[in-house]
């Protein structure tokens, strides 16, 4: 028994971080859904920042239309982030985006040959920055997801305690450092220091306060 011509079809997404790959994985979740044929998948990022559903099958049934023989149907999926309820370090992404895929049977027909293949192809993407929004085309088709880190403005007070014959340091003299951890990698990170400022007010002869804003 011949079994029907069948073909099938990648969807992917990219996830940055404040415009860069983002590379800690299985930190941000993402939901795939299908209009046609109830199709749903979640799965998180890798380590490259990359986001890969399951292939998608398709087989000639799918596309059959045997009133008009017309052998071409187009597929529509939804791609979009879902926040972790516990993570309160991102302002996420709340993009929607819209992929076309379009099933077709690629005749090859000789007069000695039949070599009839099935192809699926991304026609079209097109991006909502939120649900409300109005959809614009991806030309480039690709579909990527880009948090932003919240902003962290966080103070101290340094107060030198020494002899009064002993010069009080400036804040040249004094080293600050950031480190991040979420509850997803809990291991403290440094910040880089290009990341974030420090600024520095002089309150008395001995003491300076200090805030950190990122």
């Amino acid at each position: 028994m011949n079994q029907p011509l069948s073909t099938s079809i990648e969807l992917s997404a990219e996830k940055q971080l404040d415009g860069a790959a983002f590379t800690v994985p299985d930190t941000f979740r993402f939901t795939l859904k299908g209009e046609e044929r109830k199709e749903r998948q979640t799965k998180y990022n890798d380590k490259d920042g990359k986001v890969t559903f399951d292939a998608i099958s398709y087989n000639f049934h799918d596309v059959e239309d045997a009133e008009t023989q017309n052998y071409t149907k187009t597929f529509t999926y939804t791609i979009q982030e879902e926040a972790v309820d516990s993570e309160e370090t991102y302002i996420y992404d709340q993009s929607v985006y819209t992929v076309e895929v379009t099933v077709s049977l690629n005749q090859n027909n000789t007069e000695t040959t039949s070599d009839d293949v099935l192809e699926a192809t991304v026609t079209s993407v097109t991006k909502k920055t939120n649900v409300n929004a109005g959809a614009e085309n991806v030309e480039d088709k690709k579909v990527i997801f880009n948090n932003l880190t919240s902003k962290t403005s966080i103070s101290g007070t340094k107060v030198w305690e020494l002899p009064e014959e002993v010069q009080v340091p400036g804040t040249d003299d004094i080293t600050l450092t950031l480190y991040r951890y979420t509850k997803t990698n809990p291991t403290p990170e440094e910040v880089p220091a290009d990341d974030y400022e420090v600024k520095w007010v002089k309150t008395t002869d001995t003491q300076w306060t200090w805030t950190i804003e990122n």
